[in-house]
């Protein structure tokens, strides 16, 4: 892995570098190398994949195994691509998912396409890296030092619950460091290491996957990353020391996939989710005596390169009972779209049920700079500007003090202040723990919508998620403890005032939140396509009161003659109303306009 390491490290301690340059002494002259310039030599040498690795998933398991082993295929160039096809922890979850490893040093995505020809092949992908969701602290949004709690309304849930060992957070990033005493009481430790096998041994506190041992945390300068996100999640509360999380208690299992510069790739990604599920599933088999009841999995990190292989993965963990919440994105330099709706990031923008999409807001609940967004693809947003948290502390802080910690005790623990999506999405982790300590019964789709439709509607975010929401916490309590069973009524009146091609203007009459009465959550606005069955997200709409009249504008994804608009409501509780839907023509010009049209025939000159 030591070849695709770089640009964690620069993504924060060019941030810190910024903070250490403005408190030189008079007439220091340290040359300060810009977040931009580093960024821009890093992204020179950051590269898409693990040479030579491939997920492959075959038609089930059968013919998986009878693949297994070295063999040789044919390249679209006509050239013979030798490989080898292993299982791996994930084809333990997945019937079919292997890892194929180029044997001959050739090309690999020529070897892709080679595997992806063959007819007994599902998918085959690049094994793509991913790194870490974490952009430069701006000393100058520092405003106090934990108003991210009292923004969610922290406090307020506090009153009713503070947390539980008993329920288990996932933090798939670098390595916790364990020995942080505001962390350390809250570290998982597993009852039974090794019980889940596949050569999994030393699991004391979760397991490194990228050198494939339980050291968990190296202790590296640079690995701050998960400690700083398990501090958000769950830094101990209560104990007059440093800061507090959003859970007092909570268990925290480390699965590092990303090595200390911040660097991981899909197969370790995969492994990790892997181990998730069996921990949980060894839970409930067990009689709770093994294992880790684990509900959540915060993933603080994304790339742009869509994995079916970890979209299934993801979707494997459903079943289980598995809560992921990912990082929207953050804006690294100028090159990249930041809307997640154009152009998806992962695996924040996978399609999958149980996945909370979390983007960045400030101190004023506007959307932070560098925040990805997305109408349809990101559910809220969250605190991710300036927050403080631990981090572990700094032994050789270079040239440039680029591990300096804000605050050290006098015991030696240190806390830092990081931005970015990847300190927004444990805010949510956080809160679903605690929603799961309050009622430990609730069912992921019943967290995952007192969570997105209980937040803080802000203006600045209703173009910009799906709900136009804030995360708020104590709102989501107070949903939960209402015990509402009733679903929102069907709107009536649905239809199309006007249509311009793939656009379409549509009102209703709004319903209530139970049956006609009070005030609903949201409508989703969606687009069914009768021959694949698709149903594509379009948009979400705050209600008005019930019997107010409501307008709203879609757009038709491209390449689509016909289908049909759906609108469904959902309540504060996560209840869903009747689906209403009408059926909608595009014209074939507006549909898709590069469709070529043959002219009449003209003789030859």
């Amino acid at each position: 892995m030591s070849t695709f390491r770089l640009a964690f490290l620069l993504a924060i301690s060019s941030v810190l570098i910024v903070v250490a340059a403005l408190t030189l002494p008079t007439g220091s002259r340290a040359k300060v190398q810009s977040p931009q310039e580093a960024m821009s030599q890093k992204k020179a040498r950051r590269p898409l994949f693990v040479p030579g690795e491939i997920i492959v998933r075959y038609r089930n398991e059968s013919m998986a195994k009878s693949r297994a082993g070295a063999m040789r295929i044919t390249a679209q160039d006509g050239q013979l691509r030798s490989m080898r096809v292993d299982d791996f922890e994930g084809s333990k979850m997945i019937p079919g998912l292997r890892v194929a490893r180029v044997t001959d040093g050739g090309d690999t995505m020529s070897a892709v396409e080679a595997l992806r020809s063959q007819p007994d092949v599902l998918y085959a992908e690049p094994n793509y890296i991913m790194h870490a969701d974490v952009t430069p602290n701006d000393p100058h949004f520092v405003a106090g030092r934990q108003p991210n709690m009292t923004l969610i309304g922290a406090p307020q849930a506090w009153n009713t619950q503070t947390g539980s060992n008993s329920i288990v957070v996932g933090v798939i990033d670098q390595g916790i460091d364990i020995n942080h005493l505001d962390l350390a009481a809250n570290i998982w430790t597993n009852p039974s290491p090794g019980a889940v096998g596949g050569g999994i041994t030393g699991d004391i506190h979760g397991y490194n996957f990228v050198d494939n041992n339980g050291t968990v945390f190296s202790g590296a300068d640079g690995e701050s990353h998960a400690s700083h996100v398990a501090g958000i999640i769950g830094a101990v509360g209560n104990n007059n020391r440093g800061v507090t999380g959003v859970n007092w208690s909570v268990g925290l299992m480390s699965l590092k996939f990303l090595d200390s510069d911040g660097f991981g790739d899909t197969l370790n990604a995969i492994r990790a989710c892997t181990y998730a599920k069996q921990m949980r599933d060894l839970w409930e088999s067990s009689n709770h005596t093994k294992g880790a009841n684990l509900r959540v999995l915060n993933a603080s990190f994304g790339g742009a390169q869509f994995s079916t292989g970890f979209s299934d993965a993801i979707q494997a963990l459903n079943t289980s009972g598995i809560l992921f919440v990912a990082a929207a994105g953050n804006v690294e330099d100028g090159t990249r779209e930041p809307n997640n709706d154009l152009v998806p990031h992962f695996p924040s923008g996978f399609n999958a049920s149980n996945i909370i999409a979390v983007a960045a807001t400030n101190s004023t609940d506007s959307l932070a700079s560098f925040s990805h967004f997305g109408g349809t693809t990101v559910h809220l947003g969250a605190p991710g500007v300036s927050v403080l948290s631990t981090t572990p502390p700094c032994a050789n802080p270079g040239p440039n003090n680029a591990c300096l910690p804000d605050f050290t005790d006098p015991n030696g623990d240190t806390y830092s202040f990081f931005s970015g999506t990847s300190m927004a999405a444990p805010h949510v982790s956080g809160a679903a723990a605690l929603l799961w300590s309050q009622n430990p019964n609730l069912t992921v789709a019943q967290v995952k919508g007192l969570l997105i439709f209980n937040g803080d509607v802000e203006s600045p975010l209703l173009s910009k998620t799906l709900t136009g929401r804030r995360l708020n916490v104590a709102n989501s309590f107070q949903s939960l403890l209402e015990n509402d069973t009733t679903p929102p009524g069907a709107v009536t009146n649905f239809g199309i005032d006007s249509q311009n091609g793939r656009t379409f203007n549509l009102r209703w009459t709004a319903s209530g939140d139970d049956g006609a009465t009070g005030q609903a959550a949201l409508y989703q606005l969606s687009f069914a396509d009768p021959v694949s069955l698709i149903t594509t997200p379009l948009t979400g709409v705050i209600p008005m009161p019930s019997g107010s009249g409501q307008i709203a504008n879609v757009t038709i994804p491209f390449r689509h003659t016909s289908g049909s608009l759906t609108l469904q409501e959902f309540d504060n509780a996560g209840n869903a109303g009747t689906t209403v839907s009408l059926p909608v023509i595009v014209p074939e010009s507006a549909a898709d306009p590069y469709t070529p049209a043959l002219g009449s025939t003209q003789p030859l000159s």
